[in-house]
Formats: C-alpha cells, structure tokens, sequence
C-alpha cells in the first residue's frame, strides 16, 4: 500500500489546510511510511481483540 500510495501521490503537491507542506521530501515520505504502519498495527491491534472475545 505504501509503495502504491506514493508512486501515485507527489508529495510536494500535498495541500494541507489551504498550506503547501513545507517539509523536505524525505521527511513526507517517513511520515507516511510511519503512518502506514500504524494504520497496520492498529487493525492488527483490533482483529486480535475482537478474536480472543469471540473465544
């Protein structure tokens, strides 16, 4: 998802708030690779959580 994400997303091009976002294009990427593995680790999170009460 990562990799697709960002080889469709520029992310010099992101608007935030009306705002280009004025971090180096390094920093985007590491935000949103972050991001993507929180996202993964939460749903992850939540299966597990909804499984051990179901049993």
């Amino acid at each position: 998802m990562t990799g697709l994400f960002f080889s469709l997303v520029d992310p010099m091009e992101l608007i935030i708030l009306d705002e280009r976002i004025k971090i180096h294009i390094t920093g985007v990427y590491t935000i949103g690779f972050f991001s993507f593995w929180l996202l993964g680790i939460l749903s992850s999170g939540l299966t597990a959580l909804l499984m051990t009460e179901t049993h």
